[in-house]
């Protein structure tokens, strides 16, 4: 018998999580989609939607589940609580001139449902690119998303 630093016990144990619950604006100025990035703002402790901003990206909860509202005869009715995915792989729209390749971080686009790979001045990371088997690249094309595994930044991390 061969020595190994390992046991030959599959510890793999795979748990779907749940969607978090979190509060949201209802004042029509902070409305989202389902599939939106959403951020924690910490002052108002709502959800709102992560639009081009790399400073709200630093508390990055993660993807609504639901958007914010329902359109019932013409009158928004607002949810108390919308549905957040904090973990998981999701899809965005990928920015005009980006290639992706596997592992490659993501910041935050130009709206919630977009991302970039060329941080600039950009810092705080969303997730990272995890792309099909065979693949090696993905070069932007109109209207072309990419797959993402989310990391989400809230709650923000003491250190």
């Amino acid at each position: 018998m061969a020595n190994s630093a390992t046991k030959g016990v599959d510890n793999v144990v795979v748990k779907y999580a749940e969607p978090v619950q979190f509060q949201q604006d209802q004042t029509g100025s902070n409305d989202f989609n389902c599939g939106d990035m959403l951020y924690m703002d910490t002052s108002a402790h709502q959800a709102k939607p992560l639009i081009n901003s790399d400073s709200n990206a630093a508390t990055f909860c993660g993807v609504a589940m639901n958007g914010s509202y329902v359109n019932v005869y013409g009158t928004k009715n607002y949810f108390d609580l919308v549905p957040v995915l904090l973990k998981g792989i999701v899809s965005f729209f990928m920015t005009s001139g980006d290639t992706y390749h596997d592992g490659d971080a993501v910041y935050v686009g130009a709206d919630a449902q977009t991302v970039t790979n060329t941080a600039g001045g950009l810092t705080k990371k969303l997730g990272y690119v995890k792309l099909p088997a065979g693949l090696t690249s993905v070069a932007y094309a109109a209207g072309s998303k990419i797959e993402v595994q989310i990391t989400p930044l809230w709650p923000v991390t003491i250190g």
